[in-house]
């Protein structure tokens, strides 16, 4: 079974959207999307050795503190809201400020799943490595091997201080997609995503609590080696392909080879539409390429409970983005749902 949901971020969490998105998507699971603008400025100088007890801000964006913390938390008792996930910022690491941050974000939330007497409280991140074409296309199989293994240990580390604050908060992990790219002003070249964007590179990973599986970005790996069943043009997916022996893993094969490896272990979807392999833009359902009736008959065929899917579309924290979730997403979805 699926459960329809979207999400909100530290800007909006308090307004009306917590309410709006219980009552028409009949959802008991929402997601909070942090940015790095959300934490403490890096001025080590500066650097509170606490979360502060009072909501503060930074410029436009609000800041972690306990007093945030307990509002979220009241908020979303008052709506009946009992599986809550944090979207840790995906341009940070883990072990961001020596792991202080990812210690911060799980004060932070066991405060709100207290409040909230939630059932359930995870924490997906991405592990982003971002790298030009070039630089990666003199590089080994083995040294994205060895990429994964650092990410294996980091996941290890961020567990032992989870562990060691006796919270009960789920680290799940998030993959990539295909081609996430970025200008790098110092590289001065584009930048790649370039692990985690196969089943293969994180199913079995030790000490990860689970995965959010984002539907859109397994997609456009599939498109992208499904599109270049030889050679493709892009080298940090030809260099993902050479790190298994010239071949396309299994995952990268099918949506339902996808879903099939990574079903067992998954505790959460991210859902919208995208039109090619080669941008990850996050449209509104409807307004790419995506069969969104063969992914979810899949998901449910595969999942073994029931699971909240983020509609999670560029946009959706705007009020006009926002809107179209409601009016657009959700309506579409829940038709394709009773279908199956």
């Amino acid at each position: 079974m699926l459960s329809l949901t979207t999400n909100v971020d530290l800007q909006n969490v308090l307004s009306s959207r917590i309410p709006q998105i219980t009552n028409v998507m009949e959802t008991d699971a929402i997601e909070i999307f942090t940015l790095p603008q959300n934490y403490f400025h890096p001025d080590i100088a500066r650097y509170p050795s606490v979360m502060p007890e009072k909501k503060s801000q930074y410029g436009k964006f609000n800041i972690l503190s306990k007093e945030l913390a307990q509002n979220i938390g009241e908020e979303m008792r008052k709506n009946s809201v009992s599986r809550i996930q944090l979207h840790y910022p995906w341009q940070k690491s883990l072990m961001d400020m020596d792991g202080q941050h990812i210690a911060l974000t799980i004060a932070f939330c066991d405060i709100i799943s207290n409040v909230a007497e939630a059932d359930r409280f995870t924490i997906n991140y991405h592990n982003v490595r971002k790298f030009s074409a070039d630089v990666l296309s003199e590089k080994s199989q083995g040294d994205r091997q060895i990429m994964h293994q650092g990410l294996a240990a980091q996941a290890l580390e961020a567990k032992y201080i989870r562990d060691g604050m006796e919270s009960d908060c789920l680290l799940i992990v998030e993959n990539n997609p295909a081609l996430s790219k970025n200008y790098d002003s110092f590289q001065k070249s584009l930048v790649f995503d370039c692990v985690d964007q196969v089943a293969e590179d994180f199913a079995n990973r030790k000490h990860i609590d689970g995965i959010n599986f984002d539907v859109s970005h397994a997609w456009t790996v599939i498109k992208y080696f499904t599109e270049n069943p030889e050679i493709g043009t892009f080298g940090t997916m030809e260099w993902l392909r050479e790190q298994y022996q010239g071949k396309v893993p299994e995952s990268a094969k099918s949506m339902e080879s996808f879903v099939k490896t990574i079903a067992l272990r998954t505790n959460w979807l991210h859902l919208s539409d995208e039109s090619t392999a080669y941008e990850h833009l996050g449209k509104h359902i409807g307004d790419g390429s995506i069969n969104h009736e063969e992914s979810l008959r899949l998901l449910i065929k595969h999942l073994t409970e029931n699971t909240p899917v983020t509609i999670e579309t560029g946009n959706g924290h705007t009020p006009e983005g926002f809107k179209r979730v409601l009016k657009q997403d959700f309506p579409r979805l829940k038709a394709i749902l009773e279908t199956l």
